[in-house]
């Protein structure tokens, strides 16, 4: 089933269950006895479910399509350039925290020069 499908299904199941239940309920107050709403309600399901679950062509008028085909080639492609890309992210971060630490290393040392 497509989606629009499985939402005709969905809303046709709660129709036959409404009226299965309308029409036991009407039933068991007619002739007084009240099981005749579960009886009801239990051959309800049975008939949704002979109806709904099976797939029928009349659920599938929708189709989804499919995405074309990836070339293999281009998503290498891609794959190699993403990774080219955080490669360097990585060598930025790298060289950004060895001028931090030469910063700090530098501070470190003229701060010992002024003490002594």
């Amino acid at each position: 089933m497509d989606w629009v499908g499985i939402k005709r299904a969905e809303r046709l199941m709660q129709i036959i269950l409404i009226l299965c239940a309308l029409g036991s309920v009407a039933y068991a107050y007619i002739n007084e006895y009240f099981p005749y709403t579960t009886y009801g309600m239990i051959g309800g399901f049975f008939v949704s479910c002979l109806i709904t679950v099976p797939d029928w062509p009349w659920f599938n008028m929708d189709p989804v399509g499919w995405h074309k085909a990836i070339d293999p080639e281009k998503e290498a492609k891609y794959f190699e350039k993403i990774q080219k890309k955080k490669g360097k992210k990585d060598k930025d971060k790298d060289t950004d925290k060895e001028h931090k630490k030469d910063k700090a290393s530098k501070k470190n040392k003229a701060s010992r020069k002024k003490d002594s």
